[in-house]
């Protein structure tokens, strides 16, 4: 379902199909900010991902600057050290030469532009990032290998010992570069790489080592593997050994255009019309009725309320459905049916 869909449902609900009073701009600000809040209040919107190892990125940049020439949606890791987005550098020692101080410092492991030759150097000095989906929003499950993670912070790694950036292994905890940036670091380092490469265009019809039913069709499950997509036409199959899966909640992606397509499934998309016919009712322009305001708004907060327990019922133990098998029960001995009359 696209913006386009819901748009023409929220304007027949306005009385307003020639956008004669409310313009398709406020509208469209009133859905996201209502597909935000409703996505706060309920934590609906989950999704599953896997994340290779090499982390994938599209491109590597040096300077701050270059961040606005980056097309959106596109993982781009900032590469080298940098100093107040006034220069980039690869040792420390290089920005002593440019202040004029010497140049006495020094530096554990090798620097490198892009992520997956950290697997290929050996004594890397540096962190090794990995892209989150761009609609993550808080994390409820991680695991490397099948072997769940832990998370902690930067500042607990490095009082391991000031070798911790050089550090190995199989992954134990993981922890956030930042509060801004939409990227794990995995501690220690993984020393396996899987080292998929993506070729070629169009739809996944064949993974190596597989033994197909049939060889036409569309792929929709199999196990081991992460296909790129959970429904439609999957591209790309990560293994599950040696690469990361992680289980998160989403933040609702915003509607730019038209032909922007929803997050929300059809069932639930009604509860954010909801909010957005408040909003409208409710903003001030000539269309403002108070009391049609009033009366979505208490649609929109019943509507969080049953999403609430859903959500609860949702994660209920699920009981097996069957026969209802009562047992007969005697207050006193029983004889046999053999035993004589007396």
């Amino acid at each position: 379902m696209t913006w386009a869909d819901e748009l023409t449902k929220i304007r027949r609900y306005l009385r307003d199909p020639d956008g004669n009073i409310w313009s398709d701009g406020l509208l469209m600000d009133l859905w996201n900010e209502v597909s935000a809040d409703l996505q706060n209040r309920t934590n609906l919107l989950e999704d599953i991902a896997s994340i290779s190892v090499p982390p994938r990125y599209q491109q590597s940049y040096t300077h701050d600057w270059e961040v606005q020439f980056i097309a959106s949606g596109e993982t781009a890791y900032r590469c080298f050290r940098n100093q107040g987005n006034s220069y980039s550098f690869t040792s420390r020692f290089e920005a002593q030469i440019y202040a004029g101080i010497g140049s006495d410092g020094s530096d554990e492991g090798r620097a490198f532009t892009h992520p997956w030759e950290a697997w290929v150097k050996t004594d890397v000095g540096a962190e090794v990032p990995f892209p989150l989906p761009n609609s993550f929003h808080r994390m409820k499950w991680i695991s490397y290998d099948k072997d769940p993670l832990s998370i902690t912070t930067r500042r607990r790694v490095q009082d391991t010992g000031s070798s911790w950036v050089l550090s190995t292994g199989t992954p134990q905890v993981y922890y956030h570069m930042d509060e801004f940036e939409n990227q794990i670091v995995l501690w220690p380092r993984p020393t396996t790489a899987d080292w998929q490469d993506v070729t070629g265009s169009g739809m996944l019809t064949h993974i190596s080592g597989d033994t197909n039913a049939v060889d036409t069709g569309t792929i929709i499950r199999r196990t081991g593997t992460f296909l790129s997509a959970d429904r439609g036409i999957a591209v790309n199959a990560i293994e599950s050994a040696d690469n990361v899966l992680i289980s998160f909640d989403v933040s609702p992606t915003e509607v730019t255009s038209q032909g922007s397509a929803i997050d929300w499934p059809p069932f639930l998309t009604k509860y954010v019309r909801y909010g957005v016919l408040q909003r409208a009712y409710a903003a001030n322009t000539d269309g403002r009725i108070p009391s049609l305001g009033a009366y979505w708004k208490d649609r929109y907060l019943l509507g969080i309320q049953v999403l609430k327990q859903f959500r609860a019922r949702r994660y209920q133990r699920i009981r097996r459905l069957g026969p209802t098998i009562r047992l007969r029960r005697s207050m006193r001995p029983r004889l046999p049916d053999t035993y004589p009359a007396v």
